[in-house]
């Protein structure tokens, strides 16, 4: 797509599709753009040169790029990188989620002048799309938006706390030498070698950000349903370029070689931002290596002069705990009529006025938020009155459960595709033939892994076929292994007794002459009926 610049205001020309490619492969046009972000007061690494033009190359067939740059005697004044979703009406800062934050670049003496302009310019260009800028630094010049008279009815602004953290070398060391801290080193590090260290290669970052991905996937999915990597697959080589742009940076918390907890950081100048991704293996989360890992990073960035580290907004609960230092960033719509303005500033107010409410009675909002989503997602599933029964009585509540006696059996055909705790395979979990959704799955199976369970595995063609759960015996002393959360795909199902036979095998080393007890709910049909018969 090519589009003609136009003239705007004299000095403003606002360029769209192809002809950005070429103003973006002119070096003096770059230098410049550089001379310009090291210069404004209020830039973040997401305005820069090399995270906009990665970024545009990267998602070239899902955004069409939307450049505006001001000129005065022929010096770069101005910039607003910007993107059109191709699905739909929305225009976003150069980035869209994969951008912390969104803002414009100019000079001191223009700071208002030029975004007037170029928001004017995009809105001549496509008058029936939403501007969407998330999130605008505080230092960043807003308060025109709410002054003039022209634009107070255009734009709708909410207002978001950003969670900083003061770097001092002195504070983190004396956060890791409490009798706590102390206390989870050591038992890390009974288990063999604990290690802390940056990432300074492409190939041994390649080689961590699988597993990161999958630690960062299963989290959010479990947590949020949410899984930014599997759903965006440009992300992974989005991160793999910024790195090599030298935008990101690494660092591992590893014991015995085994990834636990990572941290991918945005850095420039003398901050560090936590937007790239965060990873902690569920299986030690009882020693919370996460944590651990962010007082050491804190340290390590203090040490290496930087001066805050930016948690990010998005509300999570770790990020208040370990804040030292609060701001305010603006997440900005500039609407293209009036009835649209009215139709967001009503949602924006009541939402305002219920986040007052919540935090007014302790209530994390975002939390909050989940719960409803999990609701809403519970009622659909199974109707008003079985979601509502099951969101009082709640997911764990009296279950009727049948047991089965399987005999541990050697399958090589299965032996060799069983996994332990591996969470590539619950990921590929689907609902079919499961009365329960993706989502409680998975928040299932992490609070399993992170209360010391152990899953076996097997998945085909890009789907989980079955898992079991290594359980607690129903008597303390009498030895009885078990299994426990049983799940199979529904065409697995003529091979499920054999796959907990070789599952039966690994968990006993074929010892068990009682066999290994099997549990499972009463009400699943489909699994009584097999391991009725395998009994």
């Amino acid at each position: 797509m090519i589009v003609d610049s136009i003239p705007v205001s004299g000095e403003v020309n606002i360029l769209v599709g192809d002809e950005v490619a070429g103003l973006l492969s002119d070096d003096t046009f770059l230098r410049s753009w550089d001379e310009l972000y090291r210069s404004c007061r209020w830039a973040t690494p997401f305005q820069s040169k090399e995270f906009v033009t990665t970024w545009y190359r990267v998602y070239e067939e899902k955004y069409v790029p939307i450049l505006i740059t001001k000129r005065v005697n022929g010096a770069l004044k101005g910039i607003l990188p910007l993107a059109k979703a191709n699905s739909r009406p929305v225009i976003y800062g150069a980035g869209e989620l994969n951008a912390e934050y969104h803002a414009w670049l100019s000079s001191e003496d223009d700071k208002n002048a030029f975004i007037k302009a170029a928001l004017i310019a995009v809105q001549n260009d496509f008058p029936d799309c939403i501007i969407e800028l998330r999130y605008i630094p505080s230092t960043t010049p807003v308060a025109w938006l709410k002054s003039d008279k022209d634009w107070k009815f255009k734009s709708v602004i909410r207002k978001i706390d950003q969670p900083l953290i003061a770097l001092n070398e002195a504070h983190f060391e004396e956060k890791l030498n409490t009798k706590a801290k102390r206390k989870i080193i050591r038992r890390l590090q009974e288990q063999g070698e604990l290690k802390f260290e940056r990432v300074s290669d492409i190939t041994t970052f390649a080689y961590f950000l699988d597993e990161i991905i999958t630690q960062s996937d299963f989290r959010k999915a479990a947590m949020y349903n949410k899984t930014p990597f599997r759903d965006d697959p440009q992300k992974k080589q989005l991160t793999l370029a910024l790195f090599e742009k030298g935008l990101l940076e690494l660092t591992v918390l590893t014991l015995n070689n085994q990834l636990i907890a990572s941290k991918i950081i945005t850095v420039d100048k003398d901050w560090g931002y936590l937007k790239g991704g965060l990873s902690q293996a569920p299986q030690f989360a009882r020693l919370s290596p996460g944590l651990l890992h962010f007082l050491m990073l804190g340290k390590f960035l203090a040490g290496e002069g930087k001066t805050v580290f930016d948690l990010t907004p998005g509300g999570d609960p770790y990020k208040d705990q370990l804040a030292t230092d609060h701001a305010w960033v603006y997440h900005v719509w500039i609407v293209p009529q009036k009835r649209t303005y009215l139709k967001l500033a009503a949602a924006e107010f009541v939402k305002k006025i219920l986040r007052k409410v919540l935090t007014a009675k302790g209530i994390n909002v975002k939390r909050f938020k989940t719960r409803v989503i999990k609701a809403k997602e519970l009622i659909r599933r199974k109707g008003v009155f079985n979601g509502i029964r099951g969101i009082i009585a709640g997911k764990r509540a009296e279950r009727n459960l049948s047991t089965y006696m399987i005999q541990p059996e050697e399958t090589p055909a299965f032996s060799s595709l069983i996994s332990r705790d591996n969470l590539n395979h619950l990921l590929q979990f689907l609902p079919d033939g499961s009365s329960v959704s993706r989502w409680e799955f998975l928040a299932d199976a992490m609070k399993r892994l992170e209360t010391g369970g152990h899953v076996y595995s097997t998945v085909a063609n890009g789907r989980l076929q079955a898992c079991a759960w290594q359980g607690k015996s129903p008597s303390p002393d009498d030895g009885v292994l078990t299994l426990e959360g049983l799940y199979c795909y529904p065409s697995f199902r003529d091979d499920f007794a054999a796959f907990l036979g070789a599952v039966a095998q690994e968990i006993s080393g074929g010892s068990s002459s009682t066999g290994v007890l099997t549990v499972v709910e009463a009400d699943d049909t489909a699994l009584n009926r097999i391991l009725s018969h395998a009994a």
